[in-house]
C-alpha cells in the first residue's frame, strides 16, 4: 500500500498527500480493548459469582464494576497503569501522524518526530497540562488526539486527586487516636498557659510587697509584669474555653462507637445469661428424665412385687 496516498491537511489549510501504511498505524493502539477483554476475563470481580451478586443487588456488574472495584481497592496501582497506557498509546498514534506530516517538509530539529519517546514527551506535557511548546502537533488529526489526550489527562488526575485523598483519610480508630493525642497536646498547652500565669502573679506578688516603687527601673518592670500577666491570663482562659469545648465535643463517630461498644457489652451479657439458663434448664431436663426413668423403674418393680402376690394369694387358699 506504499502508492495509495491518504491527504492530512496542513493547520493553513493546504493538502498534504502522506502514505495511507503510515497514516494507518496510528490505528494500532486501538487494540488495547484487548487488555480490557482480559482483564474482564480474569478478574474475581467480573465472574459469574460477581455477576449474580450484582443481579441480586439490582445493579449492573461486568467490566465497569470491575474497574470500579479495582479503583477502591487498589486506587494507586490502576492510576498509574491507566497512566502509562494513555502516554504509550496517544503518544505513539500522536507521532505517526506527525511523522506522516514531515514527510513533505524540510527536517526541523525542534520538531523531530522520527523518535517515539518525542510523542510520549509531548503527550505528558499535555496530560499534565504543562505546556512547554517545544512539541505540538501541527495537523488536524494530531491536534484532535492532542484535546483528547488532554481531556482524558484531566480526568487521570482527578482520579489521582481521589487516591491520596483516600489514602490520608482517617479510619474511625485513627480518627478516635488523633483525637485523643489532640485533646493531650492541648492540656499540656494549657498547663504551659496556667505555669506562666502563676509565675508572672508571684513576681507580681514581690513588687507589691514592696513599701514604695520608687526606682524609675522598677517602675518599667512593674508594668511590664502586669502587662505580661493580663496577656498569659487571656491565653489560659481562652485556652481552657477551648479545652472544655473540645471536652465536651463529640462527633458522631464517637457517639456511634460508643453506641456500639455499649450494645455489644450489653448483648454479651445477655448472651451470658441467656446461656446460663439455657444450661440450668438443659440440667433439669436431665435431672427430670433421670426421675421418670427411676419412677418408671419402680412402677415396674411393683407392678411385678403385686403380680407375684396375687399368684401367690389364690394358691395359699387351695
Amino acid at each position: 500500500m506504499n502508492d495509495v496516498k491518504v491527504n492530512i491537511p496542513k493547520t493553513n489549510g493546504e493538502a498534504n498527500f502522506v502514505d495511507l501504511d503510515l497514516f494507518l498505524t496510528s490505528l494500532i493502539p486501538l487494540r488495547v480493548y484487548l487488555l480490557f477483554r482480559y482483564f474482564s476475563f480474569y478478574s474475581s470481580w467480573a465472574d459469574d459469582r460477581a455477576e449474580k451478586i450484582c443481579n441480586e443487588c439490582s445493579t449492573l456488574g461486568g467490566i465497569s464494576f470491575a474497574i470500579k472495584a479495582e479503583l477502591k481497592e487498589r486506587p494507586f496501582t490502576m492510576v498509574g497503569v491507566l497512566m502509562i497506557l494513555s502516554i504509550m498509546i496517544f503518544g505513539y498514534a500522536l507521532r505517526n501522524v506527525e511523522v506522516a506530516f514531515m514527510q513533505n517538509r524540510p527536517e526541523n530539529k525542534f520538531q523531530d518526530w522520527t523518535y517515539e519517546w518525542n510523542g510520549f514527551w509531548c503527550i505528558i506535557i499535555t496530560i499534565l497540562t504543562v505546556g512547554y511548546g517545544d512539541f505540538y502537533p501541527q495537523t488536524h488529526v494530531g491536534r484532535i488526539i492532542a484535546v483528547v489526550a488532554c481531556l482524558w489527562g484531566t480526568f487521570l488526575i482527578s482520579l489521582i486527586v481521589l487516591s491520596l485523598n483516600i489514602s490520608v483519610e482517617f479510619t474511625s480508630q485513627e480518627s478516635k487516636s488523633y483525637d485523643e493525642l489532640k485533646k493531650g497536646e492541648m492540656l499540656f498547652e494549657l498547663k504551659k498557659k496556667a505555669i506562666q500565669t502563676l509565675r508572672y502573679s508571684i513576681r507580681l506578688k514581690n513588687y507589691q510587697n514592696m513599701e514604695d516603687v520608687t526606682e524609675e527601673v522598677d517602675k518599667i518592670k512593674y508594668i511590664k509584669t502586669i502587662d505580661q500577666l493580663k496577656k498569659n491570663l487571656s491565653e489560659f482562659r481562652t485556652a481552657r474555653k477551648f479545652f472544655i469545648s473540645k471536652e465536651h465535643e463529640v462527633s458522631a463517630l464517637n457517639i456511634l462507637y460508643r453506641i456500639h461498644e455499649n450494645v455489644s457489652v450489653e448483648m454479651e451479657d445477655i448472651i451470658m445469661t441467656a446461656n446460663d439458663q439455657v444450661n440450668s434448664l438443659l440440667q433439669c431436663l436431665e435431672l427430670s428424665q433421670t426421675i421418670q426413668e427411676e419412677i418408671k423403674e419402680y412402677t415396674n418393680k411393683l407392678d411385678t412385687m403385686t403380680k407375684t402376690l396375687e399368684e401367690s394369694i389364690p394358691s395359699e387358699t387351695t
